[in-house]
């Protein structure tokens, strides 16, 4: 019971879960919270340099082999498919269609000239 406990303190007490919970509590709280943008810029980078060391540690435990690589993998491949599919999902379930534009008005270009003038004269007096 004592190893649960010190894994549930060491895993909820990442600043991941930390600031999620934050933001949550703000939401159900219906808090006005606001966070000014450099602190809410230095929150985001120490964030993602914590998930980094993580990772990082949990690599250098592990070491590097190829159930780390497939899923590396399959990360990058996950990645660039995902808009796609959610693209077509979304534009499959949806009914939002592009707005039907008006036809354009043809234009007309009208020569100054009348049809039966022999056109601009020129100004060299050979022809």
């Amino acid at each position: 019971m004592q190893d649960i406990l010190a894994l549930a303190s060491a895993n909820l007490l990442t600043p991941m879960i930390l600031c999620f919970a934050l933001g949550l509590f703000a939401a159900l709280a219906r808090s006005e919270l606001t966070i000014p943008e450099a602190v809410a810029k230095g929150m985001s980078i120490y964030l993602l340099f914590s998930i980094g060391f993580k990772g990082g540690v949990a690599v250098a435990d592990h070491g590097l082999d190829a159930t780390l690589i497939a899923a590396l993998v399959a990360g990058v491949i996950l990645s660039f498919l995902l808009p796609f599919v959610a693209f077509g999902l979304l534009k499959g379930m949806t009914a939002c269609r592009p707005p039907m534009l008006p036809p354009s008005p043809r234009i007309t270009v009208r020569s100054r000239l009348s049809p039966s003038s022999p056109g601009p004269r020129s100004s060299n007096p050979r022809g």
